[in-house]
């Protein structure tokens, strides 16, 4: 399980609301109404008052005429006022939803056609979210017949249980990465491994509300792991037996020799009388290991190689820490950047050919 500290927000809330700008409220503005009606009765009060100043010799109903009058004019006015202004919100809220409708149909539309299983669930453990991969490796037609469900109705109780315990703690971390991996039989009756990667689901007002994962199939990642992990067995297996190692050396840099690492098979440290991973592999190590009579020819004839960019063979002597003397046959060849054509790696084979020559010597001698 591998946590990190740093929350995934844009993950967080990408299946809780999208974005859609500034939310139209529609609702009663009973603020505005409140000085709205302020502002009529102070009119319609002025409005009697400024009447009996000019016209003081108008009878009652007459005042009462032109009260009713000024009324409904302003009624007029306020309630064109007020359906402006609620053809106005309405036209918003309308944008509104369209964009969301939109955005919710890009996620929908993203979400499904990726290979990656997705899933949302609330703070309960109900699937509030699931895309059609998922819906596929739990066997389902289509993602709407996972939702209001529970991992209780998908597996064992005590698969479940154990799910439900990582959700929560999830949810507890309160913005963490948690990734872990998984067997689990898909659809086609085959095992897969699935890497889950999992975040707290989080609202605009910063709470929790339910979980987010990611389920990626690395099946084929794994079984190419496995055969590589099994050819690199079985290649150092067949060098034991054959007392046959590889040698690659980075040579870019050459007055760097840091930049150049060396790199041994477990049968080179064997031949030089180590044991694999012993020592540190280097250069100076390697030539170290060379009979002090050898050395100067060694070097000579890899300079060359590297500088005619040619395959090479050398036979030289090995003087192992005990002091015994192996024969060595070294050979191999220059690789070249396909770009710049300049020389960018030696690759060598070593093997130990000591019993070879002195059966050979035995001969000579016979």
């Amino acid at each position: 399980m591998k946590n990190t500290n740093e929350a995934p927000e844009k993950l967080s809330r990408v299946l809780s609301e999208p974005e859609v700008g500034r939310r139209c409220d529609i609702g009663t503005d009973w603020k505005g109404l409140a000085w709205l009606t302020l502002l009529v009765a102070a009119g319609l009060s002025g409005f009697e008052k400024l009447e009996h100043a000019l016209f003081p010799n108008m009878d009652s109903l007459q005042h009462q005429i032109v009260t009713i009058c000024a009324g409904t004019i302003v009624s007029v006015v306020g309630a064109f006022y007020l359906t402006r202004k609620l053809d106005v919100a309405v036209s918003l809220h309308a944008e509104a939803e369209k964009k969301l409708a939109l955005e919710r149909n890009v996620l929908r539309t993203v979400t499904d056609n990726l290979p990656d299983s997705i899933f949302a669930k609330n703070t309960d453990g109900h699937y509030i979210f699931v895309n059609k991969a998922f819906a596929t490796l739990h066997g389902m037609k289509s993602p709407g017949e996972l939702l209001g469900k529970t991992a209780y109705d998908l597996f064992a109780k005590e698969h479940a249980n154990a799910l439900h315990a990582d959700d929560l703690q999830v949810m507890r971390s309160g913005g963490a990465v948690v990734e872990t991996e998984r067997t689990a039989v898909g659809n086609d009756g085959n095992l897969k491994v699935l890497q889950t990667t999992k975040v707290p689901l989080i609202d605009k007002g910063e709470r929790v509300i339910g979980v987010v994962g990611v389920h990626r199939n690395i099946t084929r990642r794994k079984q190419a792991e496995q055969k590589l992990r099994q050819s690199e067995a079985n290649l150092a297996a067949a060098q034991k037996i054959a007392h046959f190692g590889s040698v690659e050396l980075d040579i870019l840099n050459l007055n760097i020799p840091e930049k150049n690492p060396v790199r041994w098979s477990d049968e080179v440290f064997r031949i030089f009388g180590y044991e694999p991973g012993a020592v540190e592999v280097s250069r100076e190590m390697y030539f170290a290991s060379i009979h002090p009579d050898d050395r100067e020819n060694v070097r000579k004839a890899l300079e060359l190689a590297i500088q005619a960019a040619k395959p090479f063979a050398i036979d030289f002597r090995a003087i192992r820490p005990d002091g015994t003397e192996r024969n060595i046959h070294e050979r191999g060849d220059i690789i070249l950047d396909p770009k710049t054509n300049e020389p960018l790696k030696l690759v060598a084979s070593i093997q130990d050919v000591t019993e070879r020559v002195r059966a050979d010597v035995s001969v000579l001698l016979a």
